[in-house]
């Protein structure tokens, strides 16, 4: 097993591949960008394309989003941004 860190875009709704099994542990900042962190076992070859969401504080969320199909992986604060980031990921 190893930790891979994955670079987010600051949008709504994005797809992470990532290795059929990956555990995301954690949501930071890191030089300016919002990331998270997952858990995966590097031998696996099936990759799965996760689907991530990213809630600015007071931002609406769409209505067609389910968030109890959803995890809350972490806060993210950026030092160059006033905005502060929430971190979910599919289940």
């Amino acid at each position: 097993m190893k930790i891979y860190k994955y670079q987010l875009k600051i949008t709504d709704i994005q797809t992470v591949s990532m290795p059929k099994g990956a555990e995301i542990l954690s949501a930071q900042e890191q030089h300016g960008e919002v990331c998270i962190w997952a858990l995966v076992n590097p031998e696996e070859h099936w990759m799965i394309e996760r689907t991530i969401l990213i809630i600015g504080t007071g931002n609406p969320i769409d209505d067609d989003i389910d968030l109890e199909d959803y995890f809350f992986v972490g806060t993210v604060q950026c030092p160059r941004s006033v905005i502060v980031w929430h971190v979910f990921a599919h289940v």
